[in-house]
């Protein structure tokens, strides 16, 4: 699997230059709902409802698309790991699209 590579704002030919599409997401507070509702419908990731090891199956669907934390995602309630794990898991599939995470 491909490294990911940031995406340096105002690098000539950078990532974030050729992305469509640029979402920041921030001030979820462990609200695992609300995260995969933003993710589905902004279309980039679907969730098929099962989990493997404790994870949710979460499928990247967002293409050249930059998703952004901004930050307070994991600072209340008790969903952190899986907001976590969702990142992890998206930030590994986009990059083979063309995304960045």
């Amino acid at each position: 699997m491909k490294k990911p590579q940031p995406p340096y704002v105002g690098t000539t030919g950078s990532r974030m230059s050729q992305s469509k599409r640029i979402i920041s997401v921030g001030d979820l507070h462990g609200d695992l709902e609300a995260f995969k509702t933003i993710l589905t419908q902004t279309n980039l990731a679907k969730f098929d409802g099962k989990k493997e090891n404790g994870r949710e199956n979460v499928k990247w669907v967002g293409g050249n698309t930059v998703l952004a934390s901004t930050g307070d995602s994991v600072d209340r309630g008790e969903f952190g790991l899986q907001i976590y794990n969702i990142f992890e898991d998206l930030s590994n599939q986009a990059v083979e699209d063309g995304g960045f995470v």
